[in-house]
């Protein structure tokens, strides 16, 4: 049985396993002056061992590349975020601290040039700080940014155009895409569009367990109304012996709308019932929902938050 791609983060892992994917992103992700260091074209994921003496890993997934001019190598930490997190430029240093002291331990000598990137797929552009000096108190941030240079590259799918995206080119184009347009309210447009070149991809051995884990993710995170059509794109552009699994993930799936639908019945009397002033401890206890979401309800309709 295949496995099933059912988060952001294991789509990352899933898709940049593939040279077809991983080469193309960093192309074009990069920027000039580190492509022009980095020998992109020989880049190859890190050893599996690649963990920190503690045994943690440094990074969603980690890729090694030699520089061009022969003496030395880069480390590229990728990690995944679906949501804006205010100490990432923290994490972001203990993924280089990780990284240097996992290099240590099996070369010795000079330390790795390393360039961490933050993929960012989130509902909304990212909005929290990208330097580790932002983190401390305004009046220690000068010298703290002098002491400190720990900015990371984001790229933040949800300010780039698909066009932008579309440069990328391989692989990394239709994953970056499908990652942009998630957490729309119709992911179907995009999986028509995409349909004959994952066609062609589909056909190769590589591409196969691409277009498996693209649509596995698409029918267990997406949102549409056409599922139907999704279901044949997916059949149409899948290896053979992985539609069957698609059909099951899809009934899977519709007895989770049916349950959604549920969520949305409860939810609307809710917000009924906040406007009518009646406390949210009473509310939970009607529509069995937890308080915390009954109060996130409160500021869309004004009502008071009382309980």
């Amino acid at each position: 049985m295949a496995f099933q791609v059912q988060s952001h983060d294991q789509l990352v892992k899933a898709v940049m396993q593939h040279e077809q994917a991983y080469i193309p992103f960093f192309q074009w992700a990069l920027p000039g002056e580190v492509r022009e260091l980095v020998d992109t074209s020989r880049l190859k994921p890190a050893p599996s061992e690649f963990v920190d003496p503690h045994q943690k890993l440094i990074a969603d997934v980690v890729f090694r590349a030699p520089l061009r001019s022969g003496n030395g190598y880069a480390v590229l930490p990728l990690e995944h975020e679906s949501s804006a997190k205010r100490m990432t430029p923290w994490r972001v240093l203990q993924y280089n601290t990780r990284a240097i002291t996992a290099e240590l331990a099996q070369n010795a000598g000079n330390l790795p040039f390393i360039w961490p990137l933050i993929l960012h797929s989130g509902a909304s552009p990212y909005n929290q700080p990208t330097t580790l000096s932002a983190l401390f108190p305004s009046q220690t941030q000068t010298l703290a940014d002098r002491v400190l240079t720990t900015n990371f590259q984001l790229v933040d799918l949800c300010r780039l155009t698909d066009e932008n995206l579309e440069q990328a080119g391989g692989m990394a184009s239709p994953f970056l895409l499908v990652m942009k347009h998630i957490h729309g309210a119709n992911i179907a447009p995009l999986v028509s569009r995409l349909e004959p070149r994952l066609r062609d991809m589909g056909r190769t051995e590589p591409g196969g367990h691409f277009t498996w884990s693209l649509f596995s993710y698409i029918l267990n995170r997406g949102r549409t109304d056409k599922w139907d059509a999704i279901l044949r794109s997916g059949k149409a552009c899948v290896r053979p012996q992985d539609r069957e699994e698609l059909t099951m993930i899809a009934g899977t799936l519709e007895h989770k709308g049916m349950q959604q639908g549920e969520l949305k019945k409860a939810v609307e009397i809710a917000r009924n019932l906040l406007g009518k002033g009646m406390p949210v401890a009473t509310i939970a206890e009607v529509t069995h929902l937890p308080q915390q979401q009954i109060q996130e309800l409160c500021g869309s309709n004004g009502a008071p938050r009382k309980g």
